[in-house]
């Protein structure tokens, strides 16, 4: 028996140790005109938090079970056109710092979107965030239960009057942005911060690169600090649920949005 939100409740649901400690990942997934996308990309990811986190199940049967789950609530929400699935893996059982079990459990949500997202490109204004650095972790490209940062930089960017923020490293090193990684081009080639920035390993993202390498577009994943990234004819940036997004403004500065 607990107290939660000063109700009384029983039972160890909403006990579970994502809540306690953070002790688990996430995956947010676009669910486009009914079908779920890039299934197969965000499950790669989530394989390399579990092993990373030590979490003990089979991960082709864990994943198929979770498939099988958010296509069965995206049949009972009736979502035949745009939405997102939210899945959070945790780590069961009780324990503290050292977990008595290493079992996943998971809590699955699903939303439907009004509108086609991917077709709204709203440009965005961009700000820099430098009161919470990156720094090396195995961690590094998963998401996890413990996405402080980013909401940092995100509540800042809102107090600031702008739509994202960008995250540094801690020898200054653009990395990405709250939500989104990041893109910028010049002089006809496409640039982004590589994995060693610390940044997510961003589905789509890596949907990016792979089209480039496809249309012989000239990519490159190399670090840069804001000075160079001010220089750029064009930044945009890219993640699951918005897809592309055009950055109009970095810190008062008007960039190519189209």
């Amino acid at each position: 028996m607990y107290l939660f939100n000063g109700e009384i409740k029983q039972g160890e649901e909403l006990l579970n140790r994502a809540v306690k400690y953070g002790d688990g990942l996430f995956e947010t997934i676009r669910i486009y005109e009914g079908k779920i996308l890039f299934w197969e990309k965000h499950m790669d990811r989530l394989r390399r938090g579990m092993e990373i986190l030590k979490l003990q199940a089979n991960v082709d049967l864990f994943a198929l079970l979770l498939l099988k789950n958010v296509q069965f609530l995206i049949k009972e929400k009736e979502i035949n056109g745009h939405g997102r699935a939210r899945i959070q893996i945790y780590r069961k059982g009780k324990g503290a710092y050292s977990p008595i079990d290493r079992e996943p459990g998971y809590l699955i949500e699903v939303y439907p979107f009004d509108g086609n997202t991917y077709q709204s490109l709203y440009p965005v204004n961009l700000c820099t965030y430098d009161e919470f650095r990156l720094s090396p972790s195995p961690l590094n490209g998963c998401k996890t239960s413990n996405a402080l940062p980013y909401i940092l930089a995100s509540m800042y960017a809102q107090d600031e009057g702008f739509e994202d923020a960008l995250l540094f490293t801690l020898d200054g090193y653009v990395s990405e942005a709250s939500s989104s990684n990041i893109f910028f081009i010049q002089n006809k080639k496409l640039y982004t911060p590589p994995l060693s920035t610390f940044c997510l390993d961003g589905v789509m993202r890596s949907n990016i690169i792979q089209l480039a390498s496809e249309l012989k577009i000239s990519l490159y994943e190399k670090k840069f600090k804001l000075n160079e990234l001010k220089k750029a004819e064009a930044i945009f940036l890219t993640n699951t649920i918005r897809g592309i997004v055009p950055v109009n403004h970095l810190d008062g500065q008007t960039y190519a949005s189209n």
